[in-house]
């Protein structure tokens, strides 16, 4: 995904050409005009924005996203007053589109009158809806307007504007990071999710959170906490790395927009300074926003991709995408994630995804349950050993040695993947072996597999079924199942007056899925487990551990643990 770095033009000072001059000159090529440049346009005529534009573009800079005026409520009861703001914001569009620029930012206004409980909402929002009918009636074409989240607002307060319009498609969202993060529960990953295709602009800054208690606007302070600071390069900052991984997740193609200026105010001690800031910004930025989180660290074996061709047989196909692996069959389409373990991600079946994008582990990540808990492969790459056709599907094995930084109860054991896939499901086969001289720390394994379709939001949660039990019904409660009656302290003390316990004679189980036409069926082949540890949320995600009884390994010995899953349509 290609990243359209782009700043704010008041950042840049001066008059629009000189703020062109100086963005280009700091390396920038993408720009979003400012409230103050934008005023400044305004007062020409439609040929000299005309000339503006192909000077701008002659120098290298594209105006892609403008900001609509700041003061010009749109949802005032004087409808004189609100009918002359809506034409002023019609006068910007026009300008906008003459100037090549796509998303025009609006603050919709109204909430003042609203918090100081001078009208309701419903009347506040009858005229904000109005307004924009009336701004989007003669929108020009190719345009958007993108309804900017103030201070207060969360993604529900904005997004009942767009479905009050019936989420036409010239109207989106713009994210303003920076207010976002005034709110009580800020949550900037669910928002781009939330937003996802109809995000079309970014206002991103960071600040501290807000200060005061309560409701922002009932601090006379507030906006001394919207410091519009770069992004990420300060203590108590927001969760850019989050960001700009579900920008990554919707397939965000607009522009990556700063909305930053502190640093370079009417303070200023000379253009030099200003220039050099603006440089800084940019390069900075370039680090930030092209953080790719599915990338090795420096330290993680790299494998050689070049080296590895596309496998297909039995309707599998298995290729390199990227930094990990694409299993494609006509049933599921999965990704195994090389770089972090070979955990599995991009799960999909049944025409809805099996791992959801908050659900960072993945499927089947092999993990150490005791002493401590820990998902010790998750964070380090495998060196892929081959990929290779079998008679039903595809084969991939993968290794790596582990090491005290993982878990120490493991130190030094080598960990090998072997995993089949057919067009049933897959089969993955874990096998540890100590390659040392003395006996291995006692430990106990678990596979971690996150199987986000056996509910989530608007979904009953669905039911259980241990193959010869009675279902157990989900409750959002954890619970332990004890296998084949085995107890062992040391296993259950994770859970102890956490979770029910429950008895079953098998590992076996087959998981409803609500909302879908199918089910999984998840068994440990080979050596059965002690116990499944079932992790139950109330947001209908979950946590499937099948774990093994507590073991030493000595020199030269292995052991071997198997997770099964197939996929069966009902």
């Amino acid at each position: 995904m290609s990243i359209h770095l782009s700043i704010s033009s008041y950042a840049a000072g001066g008059s629009p050409e000189i703020a062109v001059k100086r963005l280009v000159k700091a390396g920038f090529r993408y720009s979003e005009l400012g409230g103050f440049h934008s005023s400044v346009l305004l007062e020409r005529s439609e040929e000299e924005w005309k000339k503006f534009r192909a000077y701008a573009e002659g120098q290298g800079l594209l105006f892609r996203q403008g900001h609509l005026p700041l003061h010009n409520d749109i949802t005032l009861a004087d409808e004189t007053s609100r009918r002359a703001n809506v034409a002023i914001h019609r006068a910007y569009c026009r300008m906008y589109h003459a100037l090549g620029i796509t998303s025009a930012v609006l603050h919709c206004g109204g909430y003042g009158v609203i918090l100081r409980k001078e009208e309701t909402p419903e009347a506040v929002r009858a005229r904000r809806i109005k307004s924009l009918e009336e701004l989007l009636s003669d929108l020009p074409e190719g345009m958007t307007i993108c309804l900017e989240n103030l201070p207060y607002e969360t993604f529900e307060d904005v997004n009942a504007n767009l479905a009050d319009m019936g989420y036409p498609e010239n109207l989106g969202f713009c994210l303003d990071t920076g207010h976002l993060h005034f709110c009580p529960k800020p949550d900037h990953v669910d928002y781009i999710l939330r937003a996802g295709k109809r995000l079309k602009a970014l206002h991103m800054h960071d600040n501290v959170g807000p200060m005061a208690p309560g409701g922002v606007l009932q601090y006379s302070g507030w906006l001394g906490s919207d410091k519009h600071m770069f992004p990420g390069f300060f203590t108590g900052s927001i969760n850019w790395y989050g960001v700009v991984g579900a920008l990554r997740e919707i397939g965000y193609s607009d522009l990556w927009n700063l909305e930053i200026g502190a640093d370079v105010g009417g303070d200023v001690p000379n253009l030099e300074w200003r220039e050099m800031v603006l440089r800084q910004d940019r390069e900075r930025a370039e680090l930030l926003f092209n953080y790719d989180p599915d990338a090795p660290d420096p330290e993680d074996p790299v494998n050689d991709y070049a080296g590895i061709a596309t496998v297909s047989s039995g309707e599998v196909t298995a290729a390199v995408d990227k930094y990990a692996l694409k299993v494609t069959t006509p049933v599921y389409e999965l990704r195994v994630d090389t770089v972090h373990g070979g955990r599995i991600v991009k799960f999909r079946a049944f025409g809805r995804e099996l791992v959801t994008p908050d659900r960072f582990l993945g499927w089947a990540v092999p993990s150490s349950w005791a002493p401590p808990s820990a998902s010790f492969v998750l964070k380090k790459g495998l060196k892929i050993d081959g990929v290779k056709a079998t008679p039903s599907g595809v084969e991939i094995t993968q290794h790596r040695q582990l090491a005290e930084a993982d878990n120490v109860a493991v130190a030094g054991l080598v960990c090998s993947f072997t995993d089949t896939f057919t067009k049933e499901g897959f089969l993955r086969k874990i096998r540890i072996t100590n390659p040392g001289s003395k006996e291995s720390a006692p430990f106990a394994f678990r596979f971690h597999s996150m199987p986000a379709i056996l509910g989530g939001k608007n979904l009953e949660l669905g039911e259980i079924r241990f193959k010869g039990c009675d279902p157990v019904v989900r409750n959002n409660n954890p619970f332990f199942v004890r296998i084949g009656g085995f107890s062992d302290p040391l296993l259950e003390r994770p859970l102890e007056n956490k979770s029910a316990f429950v008895e079953s004679g098998t590992a076996d189980v087959a998981f409803s899925a609500p909302g879908t036409p199918g089910e999984l069926l998840m068994s440990c082949p080979g050596e059965a487990p002690a116990a499944v540890c079932f992790w139950d949320t109330v947001s209908g995600s979950s946590s499937y551990e099948p774990i093994w009884k507590v073991r030493t390994l000595a020199p030269g010995e292995s052991c071997e643990f198997a997770l099964e899953v197939k996929l069966r349509s009902c």
